[in-house]
């Protein structure tokens, strides 16, 4: 499969960056800690917010991974006490969110494809 050399170059630029993954954690507190008043209208479709999770994990790991080149085990336990904090942070806070343990899971699973992908498939590509 041929890549581009400018996919080549942003993802050796994302791996050589601390800030990407600083601002993309930003981004995640942010979107997991806003009242869900402040949250955008999208069409109900079951399980949708889990595929939202997944997403968000999947970039904030392969960011993660990139940079630190970190094991899976430190990836896994950092996505793994991100997600649960965003989790009991919501459950606490008065923003009519709660702690849902689905969240936890939908986050790792995105942290795992995200960690795979940066691992296995981009040097592949590079």
């Amino acid at each position: 499969m041929m890549i581009s050399r400018y996919t080549i170059l942003i993802v050796k630029y994302l791996s050589t960056h601390l800030w990407p993954c600083l601002l993309w954690t930003s981004l995640i507190l942010i979107a997991c800690l806003m009242p869900p008043s402040g949250l955008p209208k999208a069409p109900f479709i079951a399980g949708l917010d889990k595929v939202v999770h997944i997403i968000l994990f999947a970039i904030w790991s392969f960011l993660l991974t990139g940079y630190t080149r970190s094991t899976a085990f430190v990836v896994l336990l950092a996505g793994f006490a991100l997600g649960t904090g965003i989790e009991f942070l919501q459950e606490i806070s008065a923003m009519g969110r709660s702690f849902e343990w689905w969240d936890v899971v939908a986050d790792m699973t995105g942290a795992v494809l995200g960690y795979l992908v940066r691992v296995y498939i981009i040097p592949a590509w590079l």
